[in-house]
């Protein structure tokens, strides 16, 4: 999880660098990855008002198959739980 945040945050302004502190410190020592994404998703999506779900999932998959080797089939797994409709990833 920390590789996604370290990436997210870099290409971030500082402002919004700021909230992603806030959220990563909820969930750093935790392995939901899937929350923090979906927790930066909201609040991004706030600040930019647009839809970036496809863009913070393609960032996801990249950290997950590069730095947390995760396999193809274990990432289509994982992220075949979002339910768009909701916005949230089905537990």
């Amino acid at each position: 999880m920390e590789q996604f945040y370290n990436i997210l945050k870099e290409s971030l302004n500082e402002e919004m660098g700021w909230m992603i502190d806030h959220i990563y410190e909820d969930y750093k020592d935790t392995e939901d990855i899937l929350g923090f994404a979906l927790s930066c998703e909201k609040i991004l999506r706030l600040y930019y008002g647009t839809d970036i779900h496809e863009q913070l999932k393609d960032l996801l998959i990249y950290v997950l198959y590069v730095y947390l080797n995760y396999d193809e089939d274990k990432i289509e797994l994982l992220l075949n739980d979002y339910d768009p409709e909701h916005n949230r990833y089905i537990q």
